[in-house]
């Protein structure tokens, strides 16, 4: 059940870290040299930045931040 929840936080602090990435700095493109060092970066950084980043992208994405206007 542990393993789940962990599994869970990593997924949401990616998706979180992402949004903010797109949207709040602007960057569209990464480029990747190396796969597994790319992945393994992504789930670091979600873990450790996952705490504050998740409250962050809910409360920008419930302000509207980064919609498409019409």
């Amino acid at each position: 059940m542990d393993l789940i929840i962990v599994g869970i936080y990593i997924w949401a602090g990616a998706m979180a870290n992402s949004y903010l990435k797109h949207n709040l700095l602007k960057m569209q493109t990464a480029y990747v040299f190396n796969l597994q060092k790319f992945i393994l970066e992504k789930i670091i950084m979600a873990f450790i930045l996952g705490w504050i980043t998740i409250p962050l992208a809910i409360i920008l994405r419930i302000c509207g931040v980064g919609k498409q206007s019409s």
